[in-house]
């Protein structure tokens, strides 16, 4: 056969030069390190898509315009709402005085910009919430302010419905409400505990902050966590920032809680789960293929008889591995979440093509002759089969290079290039090698016990004899396999196949938990300031939105301004001139004791049924009544549980527990200081006389809502918590594209990427099986033997997709087994046909080929394994578990399905020879 004297011819032609190719090899090796040293990781999902996909394009025009769209989320956690702020506030100071974190900073949102609502707030209220404002407001002294604040709050109940808690916003209006009335009752209390004739300044100021602007941090209703919104200054794209902000951020979490002793942190959102992924990815590079390199060295050691033959084939493993990272570092130049698994992938497949050789080369270097003249015989042996299952391999994977998804295009090119490399290291490099190391005198085995695979040579004979119980053992566990196939899924959600269990992970759901929002924000982008308002209108309206954030929330409509400004107008010359401080309305009225108390008790009374609308409405964990649950007590229908914080019944005790006398002279000095501190408040307030301009705006909202080049205005996107499960998923991004074409966001994207994959693959797939089918008839000549060989592959990619179900869901990673599992389907059915072919199923040849089938398929089962039991992507560890079913299903069908099809040839050949 011309092919076998030309790999013959190869075999001696490297051992007569060895020294000579060893050394351009360690020249070339030595070059690639350099190279290799260059490659960088990148998990930015929009980078895999395709460029005319919309959202991909929109995502990355948000993010060239405001620098960046992702949050990292930092989440306090403390005893009470004193420690929380202390907390967040020496946190906020460390960042700024961070030499290494501030510059990666470009916001820090974890409370209320109280001047902008001192000053332009009112030009924000519904004209129809106006009315109740000055209501409230314009009332002078504690008696007569509660008794205000109770009938409008009954006015708004009185008619029995749940539009106040159950509207746009009302749940967590309605929690705001309560936290607002809890705030002042605690000032209140402190204030009446200063003697007669103390200074009233700050706990009035705190009593009129709490009744005029309610709360100013994002804090839960139990006031146990308090979340602060950093926005990083750069494009998470940027790996090298990201990991650097991410790694800081945790520094100074660590430093500042030591410090200050009551408090925690936690990091999540967007860009410290993205921050997450780039470790875990960093890691699934390295400790699996190291894994799978140590396991088949302690494999090798019990498999071969020459110690130097385990070092000689992994060291060109590793050889061709390196050269592949090189190449990959000239030209895709970075790793992302699909491509970062070719190292373990490399090991398990490409070290299949030195231990053919160097378990072939062993015997026939004890048969005698020189070690040219040995490799001569083993190339001539095994070259064959080797070189067409890694061709076809690569094959399998180049053809993915048709996918219009940048992600399939570079997982292609690196792993079809490490196929050819790691092939070529075994053609040339380890030949070399092993001519090289094989002059001195041949090692002696030692006790080690080794390892023959003779019974698996045994299986193949067997199969070949009983073939129509092979066949039709065969034919029953494919009819069994079709009736599951079916029942394969594929995993769209981008967080159930990154890695888990992370801390990123364990604050989302906190955050979910607590505060009831998911901290997967989205955005869109607007041309004017008119329609940001209306695209956060529209997505508010869309299933699983809580909440949205535009230009409009601080800027509504000339028109609308007009309005709320004549309105305001109206409320100012009815407050009349500014002539000193107004005495309290409650001065000289004696009796304010019992009338106060009972007002507070009447607020108790409201709050409760609030909650109680809030819980026939939302339900018993929404935020209202579990904000009253904190302030009062738990309430189940008519049963009473454990009891809160008792802000209102804690105050009137104190109240009811002093002097009368005293009493009335306290309150009426405490009703005095925050009269005037309301009034102070109410008539900043009620001055405001011009529009809202974007001028006019604080600096952080214009950073936040408008480009720097006024060139578009963002919307961000809250959705609720619980934004998991494959239909939620799926139907909160259909709304949010049915709402407007252009939201986007991580989550959104990597339902896109899900999408293009599983549509690529399927459309990949036949070009596979094409190509591959072709190059195995090529290289055998036979369409017999070729239609065998394809039938190997065949059943054991159905095999594969029949037990994968049990297993999980097909993913954007693990959907790329289907080329592997072609390439090693092939691979061995080729083996097992040319062993056969060759020597017409003589018992020695099929043993050899076995022996390496076997050594071979468990190598590459170690190097998908590694990624199955220690990878921390769970993408990558998928495609591990779903690698392994094939590569099983693929050795099954080689040593029985393969003889048993063969049957009449090995038969022939026995009658021939007798």
């Amino acid at each position: 056969m011309k092919m076998n004297r030309a790999l013959y011819s190869w075999g001696r032609w490297v051992g007569t030069h060895s020294a000579s190719i060893a050394a351009v090899c360690a020249l070339v090796s030595v070059l690639a390190v350099f190279a290799a040293a260059r490659i960088g990781i990148d998990t930015d999902i929009a980078s895999m898509l395709p460029q005319d996909n919309k959202i991909a394009r929109e995502f990355t025009r948000i993010g060239d315009a405001f620098e960046s769209t992702a949050s990292l989320i930092v989440v306090v956690e403390g005893p009470d709402r004193d420690s929380l702020i202390l907390g967040a506030r020496a946190l906020e100071s460390a960042i700024r005085d961070s030499a290494s974190v501030a510059p990666l900073v470009r916001s820090i949102d974890w409370k209320s910009d109280r001047d902008f609502a001192a000053s332009l707030g009112l030009v924000l209220q519904k004209p129809e919430d106006l009315a109740d404002t000055e209501r409230v407001l314009s009332s002078r002294g504690l008696l007569e302010g509660l008794r205000a604040a109770n009938d409008a709050f009954e006015d708004e109940l009185g008619d029995g419905s749940d539009e106040e808690v159950s509207g746009p916003g009302g749940e967590r209006d309605s929690a705001a409400l309560m936290s607002r009335f809890a705030l002042f009752a605690r000032s209140l209390g402190d204030a009446f505990d200063v003697p007669p004739g103390g200074d009233l300044s700050s706990p009035a100021a705190a009593m009129a902050d709490a009744w005029v602007f309610g709360e100013e941090y994002m804090i839960d209703p139990e006031e146990k966590t308090l979340l602060m919104n950093v926005r990083p200054s750069f494009n998470i794209g940027d790996r090298r920032r990201l990991t650097a902000l991410s790694e800081g951020m945790r520094e100074l979490c660590g430093r500042v809680s030591a410090t200050v002793g009551t408090v925690s942190f936690g990091l999540t959102g967007d860009a410290e789960s993205e921050a997450a992924e780039e470790r875990a990815i960093g890691a699934d590079v390295l400790y699996p293929s190291l894994a799978a390199m140590a396991a088949i060295g302690i494999l090798f050691f019990f498999s071969f008889r020459r110690f130097r033959s385990i070092a000689l084939a992994l060291a060109a493993l590793a050889a061709g591995i390196l050269w592949d990272v090189a190449i990959a570092a000239l030209t895709v130049g970075k790793l992302n979440m699909i491509t970062s698994s070719f190292g373990a992938l490399l090991v398990g497949l490409g070290i299949d093509f030195g231990i053919h050789a160097a378990s072939r080369y062993d015997g026939e270097l004890r048969q005698g002759g020189s070690p040219a003249e040995a490799l001569g015989r083993t190339y001539a042996a095994v070259g064959f089969p080797v070189a067409v299952g890694g061709i076809t391999t690569a094959a399998a994977f180049y053809m993915l290079l048709l996918s219009k998804t940048p992600a399939f295009r570079e997982f292609a090119l690196i792993a079809g290039t490490g196929i050819l490399t790691t092939l070529g290291a075994a053609f040339l490099l380890l030949p070399a090698l092993l001519a090289l190391f094989s002059r001195a005198s041949e090692e002696r085995a030692g006790r080690r016990p080794r390892l023959e695979f003779g019974a698996v040579g045994a299986s193949s004979l067997w199969a070949a004899r009983h073939r129509v119980a092979v066949l039709s053992l065969a034919a029953l566990s494919l009819a069994a396999a079709v009736t599951r196939v079916g029942l394969n899924s594929f995993e769209f959600d981008m967080r159930k196949i990154g890695p888990q269990g992370t801390d990123a992970q364990v604050f989302e759901s906190l955050v979910e938990s607590r505060f009831g929002i998911s901290t997967w924000q989205h955005v869109a982008m607007s041309e004017s300031a008119e329609g940001s308002a209306a695209l956060a209108k529209a997505f508010e309206k869309a299933p699983l939105v809580e909440y949205t954030e535009s230009i409009g929330d601080y800027l509504p409509s000339p028109e609308e301004q007009d309005r709320r400004l004549e309105i305001i107008a109206g409320m100012r010359s009815r407050l009349g001139p500014s002539g000193g401080t107004a005495p309290s309305s409650d001065s000289g009225k004696g009796e304010i004791v019992p009338s106060l108390i009972e007002e507070l008790l009447r607020l108790e009374w409201n709050v409760t049924e609030l909650g109680d609308l809030a819980a026939a409405s939302l339900g018993e964990n929404s935020l209202p009544v579990r904000k009253r649950s904190a302030i009062l007590r738990e309430l189940y229908g008519s049963e009473a549980g454990a009891s809160g914080e008792e802000v209102f019944a804690r105050v009137r005790e104190k109240i009811a527990a002093a002097d009368r006398d005293e009493a009335e002279r306290r309150l009426s000095a405490v009703s005095e200081a925050f009269a005037g501190a309301v009034e102070s408040r109410y008539r900043r307030l009620v001055s405001v006389s011009e529009r809202v301009t974007e001028e006019s705006l604080p600096e952080s909202v214009r950073s936040d809502f408008i480009a720097p080049d006024g060139g578009g205005y963002l919307v961000r996107i809250v959705p609720k918590a619980g934004l998991s499960g494959e239909e939620a998923f799926t139907a909160f991004a259909a709304a949010l594209q049915a709402a407007g074409p252009g939201a986007t966001g991580t989550l959104v994207l990597g339902l896109e990427l899900s999408r293009e994959v599983l549509k690529e693959a399927s459309r990949v797939a036949l070009f596979v099986a094409l190509a591959v089918f072709a190059l195995v008839g090529i290289g055998f000549g036979s369409l017999r033997q070729t239609l065998v060989s394809a039938a190997s592959f065949l059943v054991s990619v159905l095999w594969t997709f029949a037990l994968t179900p049990s297993f999980g869901k097909f993913n954007i990673v693990s959907a790329l087994a289907l080329p592997l599992i072609v390439g090693i389907g092939v691979d061995y059915g080729v083996h097992v046909v040319n062993a056969f072919a060759r020597s017409g199923g003589e018992r020695d040849e099929v043993s050899h080929t076995a022996r390496g089938l076997t050594l071979s398929m468990l190598t590459t089962l170690i190097g998908f394994g590694s990624l199955a039991l220690i990878g921390t992507f769970r993408g990558i560890s998928s495609l591990g578990i779903t690698l392994s079913i094939g590569i099983a299903a693929s050795f099954v069908a080689a040593v029985f399905l393969v003889p048993a099809l063969l049957g009449p040839d090995l038969n022939a050949s026995k009658r021939s020879e007798s």
